[in-house]
């Protein structure tokens, strides 16, 4: 027996677009648990800030991202964008830089602090860093200023690169005990 909303024409599937909360949560949480099947130390507020940057805006939604839109809240969710965030493995070219501190670097005590320098951006940032051959090996969000335990990683030479829809950054960090 199908679904009520799958009904079998001439051998053809038909399919009922539906909307609202009730489809917009189990679609949510489906992308939650591929995004924690990717990488399981992900935080509830990581999760939020990776679907919040990479939400898309379009006729319908407007320009939710920047108005925190009553209806559309950031926008729509884009599964391929985010998998893409998570999955990455090569490192991308960059425009539109915005200058941050990374201290100390090398490392120190299993740590490192990054902060913006020139601006408060109320849009988070996703920070990632690379190994040298150009694998993804750590992944975390960011507002304004934190700091990370990068205790997990090996002592090396490693890519930052962190950016949300607006602005990006990249620089070496020499991880160091």
């Amino acid at each position: 027996m199908g679904l009520p909303f799958d009904k079998v024409v001439n051998g053809q599937h038909e399919f009922v677009g539906l909307f609202g909360t009730s489809m917009s949560s189990p679609m949510v949480t489906g992308i939650v648990a591929l995004m924690l099947e990717i990488n399981p130390e992900l935080t509830q507020s990581e999760i939020k800030d990776i679907i919040r940057i990479t939400a898309i805006n379009d006729q319908w939604t407007g320009d939710a991202k920047n108005n925190k839109c009553p209806v559309w809240g950031w926008g729509k969710i884009d599964a391929h964008a985010i998998m893409k965030n998570l999955e990455g493995t090569r490192i991308e070219d960059f425009s539109n830089e915005i200058s941050f501190t990374v201290y100390p670097n090398p490392t120190v005590n299993n740590e490192i602090t990054i902060s913006i320098n020139d601006i408060v951006c109320y849009l988070p940032f996703v920070v990632r860093i690379y190994d040298a051959s150009g694998k993804l090996v750590y992944l975390s969000s960011m507002q304004n200023e934190k700091t990370f335990d990068i205790s997990k990683l090996a002592n090396g030479f490693y890519i930052l690169k962190i950016d949300n829809s607006k602005r990006s950054f990249v620089q070496k960090v020499v991880v160091g005990r």
